[in-house]
Order: structure tokens, then C-alpha cells, then sequence
């Protein structure tokens, strides 16, 4: 059983170009079970040519279970009926990094299986296929008004622990995991097929996989061959089981056809995937809070570590293949965290908001809203100065925190040839600096 409290469900996102070039966009994100008829005539007049039931439908399935979840961290699609899933190039990045070795460097050379005896097996968390999407929130409601009168507060933890042990003995051999949407508003849980054993089948060099670096990541158009292809097995019944090799290929129930007809102005667009959260009913404040007070403290820091390995990598190239993976993680963040403040600034975002949808709620709403976040924010910026200068550091870092979960394994051994002490030293004393300028 895994816990992905408040984590990614898959959500279907749409953005159906109505009429011309010049027409506006109508779309947005909603979780794949809840496609009502208003939604779907809508759909439909933009040019969607299936039914909600074709997308997702937990009894005969659907086009949904094409999708994968990859540890919840990337989405995947099913794209033969030998198991084999295709994903994005950078969701693959740190398993190619992992395989990796000055004598087989598949990340800078890139690695392409002609034979499945060649498909090399990748230790992590596996693929997730979602099954069902039950509404529990009556019964979490009274789990925590029962838990309220005894006088015993009912965090996330214990519920999820409650209500994740009652619905696995209803769905044995399934991952169960509950969900908090709309902040607390509704409760799901989601029943998965948890696949373990994966291997990786192709991947293409860096320089074509990551070509323009992380800005062309979050930008478009995109000019690179952003790809990875995996292929998942099964125990030889066809039920997910760890590596072996007696496993056989997976057998999915729906694969995605590949199309080379193109798209053309005005089509219909969706996807769907496991896209995290969304912050689209997000108040003037919250977003001021965030884009002032918490995420410059990320983009800053990030790019700060970013400097110190740069640095490295000039005086000692052979240290791009240890720590390739911090750097490419925090390369990624910190350009969206930087532009992200930029946009918000540029466009107006917040006095938009102020001016626009809040202008409907009542005036003691607002003022206590506004009390609230700016109460909040000095607590939230000394979080964010303390997850920056900790769990999100250097590679030392990392390993205590995985040999504090297995502590019968000694990573600092097994692990000591993926860092260099030169390097981690240089980002703990930077660590320090930043705690003693930003830091109460």
C-alpha cells in the first residue's frame, strides 16, 4: 500500500480550440470520473469525437487504461500490446542516470534494446494503472466529526491510515490511497495495478532527448526528441509481481495508436495524464504570497547550487556523470519558478484577480483572507529557507534520507562512488551562509 496524500490523480486536461485561430481556448483540468453531460456536449461541440464512458469507465474500461502513472512523478502511455509505455525523455533522466557508468554512459550515449534479453531491469517504485475512483467523503466526514467529539484530532496521516486499511481488505492485491480534493471539500480513494517489475527498452542521447536544455522544457515550440520508451512485466498469470525472469510481458486491455496524420488549426486537444495539482481557484493573495514571499527564496537557492556545480564541472568534468541528476532536477525547477514570477508580474495576474472574480465575495472575506496570508507568509518563507537548505541540497543529503528509511542498508558505502565530498562540502557550507542571511 502507498500514501499519496493530496498527491496526482489522473485528470483529464482540455484545451479545445473553439472555431478560428482567433477564437479563445475553453479549457481546463478535471479528474477523469467526473466528465458530467454538461462537460461532454461541450466536448463535443469543439470537435471531440468520443464519450465520457469511452475515456473512463471502471467496469469495462477505457481509454484511461492506456495511462500510467510513473511513481506518480510522470505520466506514460501504453503504446503496444507487449506492455511497452512511452513517456517523456526527462521523466526517464534519472534512471538513466542511475544505469549509468563511465564504461556504459546511457545518458550521454543514449541505449536502444534490439533483443528483450538486452531491456535493462529499473529499481524504483514502478507504474501505476488507476481502476476505480470511489467517493468516500461522507465517511471521512464522520471519521473526523467521531474523532472531534473524543477530543482526538484526525490529521492526514491517521485518516488516510483508517481509511487506506479498511478499503485494501475490500480490494486485496490493489494499491489503495486516499485523496483530499478541493481542500478537504471531498475525499476519493483511488484503487490501482501496481506493476514493479519495469525495464527500460530505448532512450535517446541527452544532447537529442534534452536538446535546448530545461528553458525548452517549459516553452514552446519544443526542438528535441523528448522520449523514453519502457516495457512492463507481469507474472506469467498475468498479475503484477517483482522482477524475474520468468515474468512475461505486460498485456494491457488498451493501447494508444500512434497517428502521423498531423493536427491542424482548431482540432480537438486533450490530454490525459497525471499533471499533479492545480491552483487555478487560487485567491489574489495566495498567489501574492507565493510569488513574493516563497518561491523567489526556490529560485533563488536552486540557482545558487547550480553556480557551486557548474563550477565543479569546469575544474573536473568527470563530475557531470555524478551529479548530472541534481543538476538536471534543479535546472528544471528553477526555470519555471523564476519565469513563473516574471509571468505573474507581467500579465497582472494578481490585480486581475483582485479586480475580477473577487470583487463578488463580501468585504470581511477579503479582509480576513488578507490577515490570514499575511500572517502565514513569514512562516511559509522560513519553511521554504529550510526545505532549500536541506532536503532539496546536495547528494548527502539524499542518502540520509533513504538510509533513514532502510537503515539495515548501508548506502554511504554502497552509495559513496555517485558523490564527491569536495563537491558536498562546498554546498553544505553554501547551505549555511543562506540559513545565517535568510534564516530567524
Amino acid at each position: 500500500m502507498k500514501r499519496f496524500f493530496h498527491s496526482a490523480v489522473l485528470s483529464a486536461i482540455l484545451a479545445a480550440v473553439l472555431g478560428s485561430l482567433s477564437a479563445r481556448a475553453d479549457e481546463g483540468m478535471w479528474m477523469v470520473n467526473a466528465i458530467d453531460r454538461v462537460l461532454e456536449d461541450k466536448m463535443h461541440s469543439a470537435g471531440c469525437k468520443m464519450d465520457a464512458g469511452v475515456i473512463y469507465d471502471d467496469e469495462n474500461g477505457g481509454l484511461c487504461d492506456a495511462v500510467v502513472s510513473l511513481a506518480f512523478g510522470c505520466s506514460g502511455s501504453v503504446i503496444s500490446a507487449d506492455g511497452l509505455v512511452i513517456t517523456n525523455h526527462h521523466c526517464a533522466y534519472s534512471d538513466l542516470f542511475n544505469l549509468s557508468s563511465p564504461a556504459k554512459n546511457y545518458l550521454e550515449d543514449g541505449f536502444w534494446a534490439m533483443r528483450r534479453e538486452e531491456e535493462i531491469p529499473v529499481e524504483g517504485d514502478g507504474m501505476y494503472f488507476l481502476r476505480k475512483v470511489l467517493d468516500v467523503t461522507a465517511e471521512t466526514d464522520s471519521l473526523i466529526k467521531t474523532s472531534s467529539s473524543f477530543e482526538k484530532p484526525m490529521g492526514s496521516r491517521r485518516l488516510s491510515h483508517l481509511m487506506e486499511k479498511k478499503y485494501q481488505t475490500l480490494f486485496p492485491g490493489k494499491d489503495v490511497s486516499l485523496y483530499s480534493m478541493w481542500a478537504g471539500e471531498k475525499y476519493y480513494i483511488m484503487v490501482y495495478d501496481h506493476y514493479q517489475d519495469v525495464r527500460l527498452v530505448a532512450a535517446p542521447p541527452v544532447c537529442i532527448g534534452s536538446f535546448g536544455g530545461d528553458e525548452d522544457n517549459w516553452e514552446w515550440p519544443q526542438h528535441k526528441g523528448d522520449f523514453a520508451i519502457y516495457r512492463i512485466y507481469t507474472a506469467p498469470d498475468g498479475s503484477p509481481a517483482p522482477y524475474s525472469q520468468e515474468n512475461v510481458p505486460f498485456k494491457p486491455s488498451r493501447v494508444m495508436k500512434v497517428s502521423t496524420a498531423g493536427v491542424k488549426a482548431g482540432d480537438f486537444t486533450m490530454t490525459i495524464g497525471y499533471p499533479g495539482i492545480t491552483n487555478r481557484y487560487a485567491s489574489s493573495f495566495e498567489i501574492d504570497n507565493l510569488v513574493n514571499a516563497v518561491t523567489p527564496i526556490s529560485a533563488t537557492f536552486m540557482k545558487e547550487r547550480m553556480e557551486v556545480l557548474n563550477s565543479w564541472f569546469r575544474k573536473d568534468p568527470s563530475l557531470r556523470l555524478k551529479y548530472s541528476d541534481l543538476y538536471f532536477s534543479l535546472s528544471n525547477v528553477q526555470e519555471i519558478r523564476e519565469s513563473m514570477i516574471d509571468c505573474v508580474k507581467d500579465y497582472g495576474v494578481i490585480r486581475k484577480i483582485a479586480s475580477g472574480q473577487e470583487k463578488k465575495l463580501p468585504k470581511p472575506l477579503l479582509d480576513s483572507m488578507r490577515t490570514a496570508f499575511k500572517k502565514s507568509a513569514y512562516f511559509d518563507r522560513q519553511t521554504r529557507i529550510f526545505q532549500e537548505c536541506g532536503p532539496r541540497s546536495g547528494m548527502l543529503f539524499r542518502l540520509a534520507m533513504r538510509a533513514d528509511k532502510n537503515p539495515d542498508k548501508d548506502f554511504f558505502t554502497s552509495e559513496s562512488g555517485k558523490m564527491d565530498l569536495r563537491v558536498e562540502k562546498d554546498i553544505f557550507i553554501l547551505n549555511i551562509k543562506e540559513i545565517r542571511k535568510y534564516m530567524d
